[in-house]
């Protein structure tokens, strides 16, 4: 096994940087995605939410429940991206 010496500090304290936003990215995605699917199942059905007038034309079809669920999707993709980026740049260090 062949082990490859890094000599440069600010290398060692990027590849910590990037290991630590891949481990953040990796839990907020599969946290979202775990309310997406209790949303799913009906836990946010009692929330009482109210749209603003703003997005009301985006959302005036969607539940209450389906519009937590809905952004739970958004944002755990949204995590999912990053951490692919993540990943693409500690291959690149």
């Amino acid at each position: 096994m062949k082990e490859t010496q890094i000599l440069d500090p600010g290398q060692k304290l990027g590849k910590v940087v990037v290991k630590l936003a891949q481990l953040l990215f990796a839990t907020f995605s599969v946290l979202l995605f775990l309310l997406a699917y209790l949303g799913n199942r009906g836990l946010f059905q009692d929330w009482n939410i109210k749209i603003e007038p703003e997005f009301s034309w985006f959302l005036s079809s969607y539940q209450p429940h389906q519009v937590v669920t809905l952004f739970c999707i958004i944002a755990g993709i949204k995590f999912l991206l990053l951490l692919g980026i993540m990943v693409w740049i500690d291959r690149d260090i």
